[in-house]
């Protein structure tokens, strides 16, 4: 048999012990994401840049694009950052918002607006937060939108949203409201998007307009009955929407079509702890679009690319028990002045920036992972491995100047994993591409796992195995 190319994983099932996996259908990938040039790379690792001072999971990040500043939000108490380093200010001195709840946020051009499940707050640059104190405003508000200089406030357990008045947020009015109308449960998210306001109830998904006059109508023609359980997974990926449906699997809103697109990771989803809880946000770095879904009670973070259509995990490495947790990070926003990727911590108050050139979050430990699906080469006969042969970035040193490795193992027929081998990744400077591995043994079917945890780099271009077919 000729050298074979070893099929990397171009999906990912996170079903690894079925030995049905296709050959190309990888068990999983672990904080690592597939290019658009088809390299397998380690995705970028947390940097500290400020930490808060306080026990609180960040609740909130909102880029103020008019006043050059992020908003952040942690235990209820609300922060300004000044500069692309990390300086901070505390605009509250006390605690005002729901503490544990994330935050809604939009700007009107003159004051940020943010709420998150009590009363909505207003900010005005160098001036003191204040609630809106106007009585016929909604007071226990979810999520907020902003369209034609209304402000928009979904209300919690309620089937209905409100509108202030236009161009005045402080001012409201007590019939301003609509309700949805398809199915009689409650509204749980409300998004603005390409101008229409997108309203989700448990069992529905509807859109609404300004039509000049009520002011808002419902587009009944685009009604759809895809609901949401998850209220804070609803999000705007760069105009295309992803959410967790009342069926626990993940739609992308393709038009007015919802396209199910978490069919390699139902398994996952189905029967396994309550994903009510689920955080979403939508990054994209360089080239590459990620819907990044926490599920906090399951312990699981799933990341979806919207162009390679993979999915694969992010997570932290838990030495303890040999798995991942959840990603550190449950929010974010970005600085298109500073050009940096800002994410809050969900345990603490830490704020860090999403960096290509940060090997490891937070100075902890990034594992990461690909895991084959069970190769067969296409047939059941018995194969001899001469020589496993890797493409690969080396020569990446580290922070610190250490020489890097990766190591490799495989599980042959489905039975137990064989010890690890490791491999240097080379010292700084050095330009040899490709790493070999001899003398591994004989299999019907086989699958590979690939681990890489220094503080360097990791790029993996592509694997092929030498191999001969046995008569029987």
């Amino acid at each position: 048999m000729p050298t074979q190319k070893i099929p990397l994983p171009q999906k990912t099932r996170l079903d690894d012990e079925k030995t049905t996996i296709a050959d190309n259908e990888g068990a999983r990938i672990v904080d690592m994401y597939i290019d658009q040039q088809g390299n397998y790379r380690k995705r970028p690792c947390l940097k500290l840049l400020k930490d808060l001072g306080v026990t609180t999971k960040m609740d909130g990040l909102f880029w103020w694009d008019e006043k050059k500043i992020m908003i952040m939000v942690s235990g209820g108490r609300i922060y300004r950052m000044t500069s692309k380093t990390g300086e901070f200010e505390d605009v509250t001195g006390t605690d005002l918002l729901v503490k544990g709840n994330k935050v809604s946020m939009v700007n009107d051009g003159s004051r940020v607006i943010m709420a998150n499940g009590g009363k909505i707050m207003t900010y005005v640059f160098n001036a003191t937060p204040e609630f809106i104190t106007d009585a016929q405003a909604p007071t226990a508000v979810t999520h907020l939108g902003y369209l034609d200089q209304y402000i928009l406030a979904l209300e919690k357990d309620k089937e209905l949203f409100w509108n202030s008045d236009v161009g005045d947020v402080t001012n409201w009015t007590s019939t301003s409201w609509q309700q949805t109308q398809s199915n009689p449960d409650i509204a749980t998210s409300l998004l603005v998007s390409n101008g229409e306001i997108n309203v989700v109830s448990r069992e529905s998904y509807e859109f609404w307009w300004n039509d000049g006059i009520t002011p808002f109508s419902r587009l009944d023609q685009k009604t759809l009955q895809n609901g949401c359980i998850a209220p804070h997974s609803h999000v705007d990926a760069a105009g295309s929407k992803l959410w967790v449906d009342n069926l626990r699997q993940i739609l992308q809103l393709d038009g007015i079509n919802p396209v199910p697109v978490s069919g390699l990771i139902d398994n996952q989803l189905q029967g396994t702890a309550p994903i009510a809880d689920a955080q979403a946000f939508f990054i994209k770095f360089g080239a590459e679009p990620f819907y990044v879904v926490n599920f906090p009670t399951a312990n699981k973070t799933f990341t979806y690319n919207l162009l390679s259509k993979q999915w694969g995990e992010w997570g932290a490495w838990n030495t303890s028990k040999g798995d991942w947790d959840e990603f550190k990070c449950n929010v974010y926003a970005y600085s298109p002045v500073w050009d940096l990727h800002v994410m809050g911590d969900a345990n603490t108050g830490k704020v860090f920036s999403f960096d290509a050139n940060t090997f490891q979050d937070d100075s902890n430990e990034v594992r990461s992972l690909i895991k084959t699906g069970h190769i067969s080469y296409g047939t059941s006969r018995r194969k001899r491995s001469n020589k496993v042969r890797f493409v690969m970035k080396r020569g990446a040193g580290g922070e610190s100047g250490n020489e890097p490795v990766f190591q490799f193992r495989w599980k042959d027929n489905g039975k137990d994993w064989s010890t690890w081998r490791t491999k240097s990744l080379g010292k700084l400077g050095e330009d040899q591409i490709t790493v070999e591995f001899s003398r591994l043994g004989m299999y019907k079917t086989r699958q590979y796992e690939i681990v890489h945890s220094g503080n360097s780099d990791f790029i993996l271009v592509d694997a092929e195995e030498d191999v001969d077919l046995m008569r029987s």
